[in-house]
């Protein structure tokens, strides 16, 4: 089994959202290691299943094998979220009583300097969740234009200063590394004065 597994601190909150009760279905569409779907499927005995799906097929395993005392009450899916009805289906799963999204990426992806999510680490810029998909952050970074830069890291980052950002990364291409991207951006934002990096 892995030597990190992630402990959640919001349980209390999860399972209080959620619902849970004895005999109901759940599916967390966010699983990671499992670390929220172990608290549900107790609380849902008996009688309780999870489904837990995850974009990242590398966690599907360490969940799998975190949560194998619950059995068939658990069932560890790779996938995107995108698609729960239909992963749900396959596995028989009509109705659910709840769902879990706990959104962002984890402390194992981040730590791990080759997945390139973080700027602590220097890293490749790859940035996928799933590495079976092809577009990578190093496409995004170096092949697409100043302006689809710019309006990507406006929308999904609610960046107000995307416009300098996006033409600091297309004066300094190619663009190798999350190191070197890390120092581009904290230069276009002035990222010395911050306590956050940026």
């Amino acid at each position: 089994m892995s030597d990190y597994a992630h402990q959640p601190v919001m349980t209390r909150e999860v399972l209080e959202g959620l619902n849970v009760r004895p005999g109901g279905a759940y599916l967390d569409a966010t699983m990671g290691e499992g670390g929220h779907c172990g608290p549900v499927l107790e609380a849902s005995r008996p009688g309780g299943r999870v489904l837990g799906l995850d974009a990242d097929p590398s966690v599907v395993p360490l969940a799998a094998q975190r949560l194998a005392h619950f059995g068939e009450s658990f069932r560890a899916r790779a996938g995107n979220y995108a698609d729960m009805k239909s992963i749900a289906g396959e596995t028989g799963i009509k109705e659910l009583d709840g769902i879990l999204f706990d959104l962002g990426f984890s402390s194992r992806q981040i730590d791990d300097p080759a997945r390139g999510f973080s700027f602590q680490g220097d890293g490749p810029l790859d940035m996928r969740f799933d590495a079976s998909q092809e577009l990578t952050a190093a496409e995004i970074v170096n092949d697409w234009s100043e302006g689809e830069l710019a309006l990507t890291i406006f929308q999904y980052g609610d960046e107000p200063r995307a416009r300098r950002i996006a033409m600091a990364i297309a004066r300094e291409r190619p663009v190798e590394s999350t190191s070197v991207l890390a120092s581009i951006v904290a230069r276009a934002i002035g990222g010395s004065r911050r306590k956050i990096h940026p």
